[in-house]
């Protein structure tokens, strides 16, 4: 059965936060 738990879409929520971040500083390169 589809089970979106509240968790998991407040997860993606965050994921999608950290993607537009490091959109921001991917200039600084700090993740590799």
């Amino acid at each position: 059965p589809q089970t979106t738990s509240p968790l998991k879409r407040e997860a993606q929520l965050y994921v999608d936060l950290y993607d537009e971040i490091s959109g921001l500083k991917d200039d600084r390169s700090w993740d590799k």
